[in-house]
């Protein structure tokens, strides 16, 4: 039995229309060095658009100095933005959320550092002045939590917000994960599919209305005068018609999936994320919302979500080793494409050492500024008799094509540690 994956498109219309007064940012003289730098004119403020199609909204006179006075000329504004795997691993910034005592790791849908100086000398916002940041994410669900981190380097809850999609980003719609499908408005239809190649190779199938309310015409019918047709531009979403009192009734339908043809489409699904996770040029890391938010200081920002793990993880502290020896400079970092998170551990924090079983991870290590090393799921295999150790694991890293020259060579390494 083939399998079946349920795709949902949702377009929220946004209006965006530039002042054109406005003045796009340059970029900083030294962007060959820096390209995260650009030059604000205080006097004016100005936008600034990002090369991932981020924009910074920097509004006139938004900017002091140390002592609180309103500084003129020019500003150098820092903005760094972390969407992806390699992103996350790359910036070493903790993921974990602390509530209560209870520690949990964070999925991001984009976190962003923003930071301004004038002459070498940092600034700040000035009171009153808010700087707005419309976020390109390539996380396309739409609800998700914002969150500073403080100088301690936890995360604190701002507020919760809906990101947008606008159309110029459609394109980059992700398949619906079947577990998400709607159940509401269900109906059974006996009506002969088989023609439908998608669909053909299921037994059954149980539907659902696609409206709030079933039109009474179509409560009773002859199902030897109906058909389903596919509707054009809409992922698995089909037009029922039937013959009725000498009229054509139609209605919109999308299929349930249950049991065994629920298990299969889930398997597929993953099957087709983990294709696209190992593509770096795939939909994947293609924007598909704008997060939008308005701060009043600069920092690092991260929007956010929880993630909920059961209680089958296994955790031990970790003794990482590359070659047989410690680094002086070294992170790790948990990448678990499954469940689509990066976890940063320092040295700090290598005893909190933790990983879903069930979940394909890939764990990475960088020390000495540029080189990486890293370790993918079969070594997770061999990790869980660890599980609740107190004694520290030794975990070796062997050093061959460690050197990565940037960001974009480290995510192609990583895309190659899924593929395999």
């Amino acid at each position: 039995m083939k399998n079946l994956i349920l795709f949902c498109f949702t377009v929220i219309l946004v209006s965006c229309s530039q002042n054109e007064t406005e003045k796009v940012a340059e970029k900083a003289p030294e962007v060959e060095k820096d390209p995260n730098s650009y030059i604000v004119d205080v006097s004016k403020g100005a936008v600034i658009k990002t090369d991932q199609g981020s924009i910074i909204r920097i509004p006139e006179n938004a900017f002091v100095d140390q002592e609180g006075k309103l500084v003129n000329g020019e500003v150098a504004i820092k903005f760094e933005e972390f969407h992806d795997f390699a992103d996350i691993a790359e910036s070493g910034i903790p993921m974990f959320y602390d509530s209560a005592g209870v520690r949990s790791d964070l999925r991001s849908a984009g976190m962003f550092r923003i930071e301004g100086t004038q002459k070498d000398q940092p600034v700040e916002v000035a009171e009153g002045k808010k700087l707005g940041v419309d976020l390109a994410s390539i996380e396309d669900t739409p609800c998700y939590n914002f969150y500073k981190q403080e100088e301690n380097g936890q995360w604190n809850y701002l507020h919760t917000e809906n990101g947008v999609k606008p159309d110029s980003l459609v394109q980059n719609t992700m398949p619906k994960n079947p577990k998400n499908q709607d159940l509401s408005n269900a109906v059974s239809i006996d009506i002969d599919y088989t023609d439908i190649p998608e669909l053909n190779m299921y037994r059954s199938l149980i539907w659902r209305y696609v409206g709030n309310r079933i039109p009474s015409t179509m409560t009773h019918f002859s199902h030897k005068t109906a058909k389903i047709v596919p509707v054009q531009g809409e992922a698995l979403t089909y037009e029922l018609q039937v013959q009725k009192d000498g009229k054509m009734h139609k209605m919109k339908i999308q299929p349930i999936l249950t049991g065994k043809d629920l298990e299969l489409a889930l398997s597929k699904y993953q099957n087709t994320i983990e294709i696209m996770q190992s593509d770096p040029n795939s939909i994947y890391y293609k924007p598909k919302m704008i997060r939008s938010v308005q701060i009043d200081g600069f920092g690092t920002y991260n929007w956010d979500i929880k993630n909920k793990r059961d209680q089958d993880q296994v955790s031990f502290p970790v003794l990482a080793k590359i070659d047989g020896k410690v680094p002086h400079d070294l992170h790790l970092s948990l990448i678990s494409y499954s469940e689509n998170i990066v976890v940063n551990y320092s040295k700090d924090s290598f005893d909190e050492f933790s990983y879903d079983p069930k979940s394909k991870n890939i764990l990475v290590a960088f020390y000495d500024n540029n080189k990486i090393a890293l370790l993918n799921s079969e070594n997770f295999n061999k990790w869980r008799k660890f599980n609740g150790q107190k004694e520290l694991v030794t975990v070796d890293f062997s050093s061959k094509k460690n050197a990565v020259s940037s960001k974009d060579e480290l995510k192609e390494r990583i895309c190659e540690a899924i593929k395999s």
